[in-house]
């Protein structure tokens, strides 16, 4: 049976005292004494009194909620970023409202707009595209991830670096004709890992293919059947499940990584060491990523006159076994 919400009014007929001074105990405000305290929260616990947190909004303007946009909740990647945002924003008090884009920058519009009617006090954003910034009138402060955007805080890993790793990874085994999996042309991020790649390959190996494709473990079948065709000895995968998607390809038609081929991923999700063999990868921060987003925009909060923050975070090489010297 539903029960009725209890008020701080009930409480304060039942404590013998007014509702203001219930309302100073719930709050830590005013000044009551450590009898009349005890009482009225031990009264609160017993009667299951919950806060309003709109009524409280309503009276103080802060509604301790921030939101949280990601791109794709299909990729491993990103519930593992929220759930270090959530843990983060629950330690000091707030609650996460969290969008899911779906690869759609129509969905990721319909989003940011939806939490900004809900009087966000900030948002902590991982943008489709760069366009998709200057679409919104934010009125909250924003943390951007995944690649520094003038005008914001910024909390992001070294993607460029990481391609660069690929890139000495590739040469350092001996691997002189290679194909690249190298993600959404329409991803600032893919497009910097890509970068990165081809700086540190310098021309010195051949790069028999490099297709641009959408993020996830299933390769497009013409793309598939191009690429078993084809003979190279390493692929380089703009992230963790690319790699993770052309290692299963691999496996059902029968060839072998490392032994006829390598696999280098990008990203260390959790599923890079689930997988046989285990997945080389660049490693990512990413729940230091979560976290530090969340702090950055704790503290635009506390302090708005802050400038604005860049905060790039280093990544590295994660060596396993997908990974081996060109055979001979």
């Amino acid at each position: 049976m539903k029960k009725k919400r209890v008020t701080t009014q009930d409480i304060a007929k039942r404590a013998g005292v007014s509702k203001a001074t219930v309302s100073y105990v719930l709050n830590g405000t005013g000044s009551v004494s450590p009898e009349m305290k005890a009482k009225i929260l031990a009264l609160a616990s017993e009667m299951g009194y919950q806060e309003n947190r709109l009524a409280k909004a309503t009276r103080t303007g802060k509604t301790h909620t921030i939101g949280l946009v990601v791109p794709d909740l299909c990729n491993p990647f990103f519930p593992e970023m929220a759930q270090a945002v959530v843990d983060a924003a629950s330690c000091q008090g707030y609650s996460v409202f969290l969008v899911d884009a779906r690869n759609s920058p129509e969905e990721e519009a319909l989003g940011v707009g939806r939490l900004l009617e809900y009087a966000i006090e900030g948002l902590i954003w991982c943008p489709i595209d760069d366009d998709s910034v200057t679409k919104h009138n934010l009125t909250c402060p924003v943390v951007m991830t995944e690649r520094p955007i003038p005008g914001f805080d910024n909390v992001y890993a070294d993607s460029h670096s990481g391609g660069k790793l690929q890139g000495q990874l590739v040469l350092s085994h001996g691997h002189t004709d290679i194909g690249i999996l190298s993600g959404p042309e329409r991803s600032p991020v893919a497009n910097l890992r890509k970068q990165g790649l081809y700086e540190a390959l310098q021309g010195k190996v051949d790069v028999a293919w490099d297709f641009p494709v959408e993020y996830g473990i299933t390769i497009p079948e013409e793309i598939a059947e191009q690429i078993l065709a084809s003979d190279v000895s390493c692929v380089v995968a703009a992230n963790d499940t690319l790699a993770i998607g052309l290692l299963r390809l691999y496996h059902e038609h029968g060839i072998a990584v490392p032994d006829q081929v390598s696999i280098i991923g990008f990203d260390h999700i959790d599923w890079s060491d689930l997988v046989f063999p285990p997945l080389t990868t660049i490693a990512l921060p990413i729940s230091q990523l979560g976290t530090t987003a969340f702090e950055t925009l704790l503290k635009r909060l506390e302090n708005p006159e802050l400038a604005d923050q860049d905060i790039k975070l280093g990544v590295s090489v994660l060596q396993r076994e997908s990974l081996a010297e060109r055979a001979k």
